[in-house]
């Protein structure tokens, strides 16, 4: 946009979300409330991703958010299911863009 211009209006992507642009390299999401559902996709057979995953997705699911795995990152990562008491995976018939609120990837491109 050009200086001086009216900023463009909040995109709505779905009941309460929200996406604001004030660049062409930042966007700013808002929820109304808390996303309910993220989906982790993580790097396998890296221990370090897999500490920051067993955090990131242990303080969301005490926030009561559910999170959702891969199947193959469950099953090689048994204790994610112990350890965190809303857990979901997935399969191919599940409609994913319906119910997640929010995706996190970690352990790729230098994260």
């Amino acid at each position: 946009s050009q200086r001086g211009s009216t900023p463009e209006p909040p995109l709505v992507i779905t009941e309460g979300l929200t996406v604001e642009s004030n660049s062409d390299q930042h966007l700013m999401m808002h929820w109304k409330g808390r996303p309910g559902t993220v989906l982790f996709i993580a790097k396998p057979g890296d221990p370090v991703v897999m500490t920051k995953l067993q955090d990131m997705a242990a303080w969301l699911s005490s926030q009561g958010v559910v999170t959702v795995f891969e199947q193959q990152l469950l099953d090689d990562q048994p204790m994610l299911k112990n350890m965190l008491t809303h857990v979901r995976t997935f399969t191919k018939l599940d409609q994913l863009e319906r119910h997640i609120d929010l995706v996190i990837t970690i352990g790729g491109g230098g994260t």
